[in-house]
C-alpha cells in the first residue's frame, strides 16, 4: 500500500465524496480533482450568463434615466461607473457595441433599442412617446 501526503483541503475534499481508498492515489486524485474542476467550469459559466443577462438591463436603466440617445461609448462608461454593470473583459465598448448592434438587426421591430444614427441608441418605447 502507498502512502502519499495531501493537505487538509484536499482531504475534507476527498472525505465529503466518500471515496473508497483502496482506489490509487492517482484515481482519487482524478476523480475528486475533476468533478471539482466541472464545478468550478459551472460557476463560471453561470456567472458569465448573469453577468451577460444584465447588460440590456443596465442599457435600459441608464437611457431611461437618461431620456436621450447616447453613444455606446458613452453607455459603456456610465453603466460602469454608476455600478450598474460589471465586466472583466478588455473591451467593454466593443462587447456593448456588439450587444446593441445585434439585438437591432436581429429583433429588428421587436427590440426594445432603436439606433438613432451611427453608434448612438435610444429606447423604442421612449421614442414612441
Amino acid at each position: 500500500m502507498k502512502h502519499i501526503q495531501i493537505d487538509l483541503e484536499t482531504y475534507k475534499l476527498i472525505e465529503s465524496r466518500r471515496i473508497s481508498f483502496e482506489e490509487s492515489p492517482n484515481e482519487i486524485i482524478k476523480r475528486v480533482f475533476s468533478s471539482s474542476m466541472d464545478q468550478v467550469e459551472q460557476t463560471a459559466k453561470s456567472s458569465r450568463k448573469s453577468r451577460e443577462g444584465s447588460l440590456p438591463q443596465a442599457i435600459k436603466r441608464l437611457l431611461n434615466e437618461e431620456q436621450r440617445p447616447m453613444h455606446y461609448l458613452k453607455i459603456t462608461e456610465e453603466i460602469i461607473n454608476r455600478g450598474y454593470w460589471q465586466t472583466t473583459g478588455k473591451t467593454p465598448e466593443a462587447t456593448v457595441s456588439a450587444r446593441l448592434s445585434t439585438d437591432v438587426k436581429h429583433k429588428g421591430d421587436k427590440s426594445c433599442f432603436i439606433r438613432t444614427q451611427p453608434g448612438c441608441y435610444y429606447l423604442r418605447e421612449n421614442m414612441e412617446e
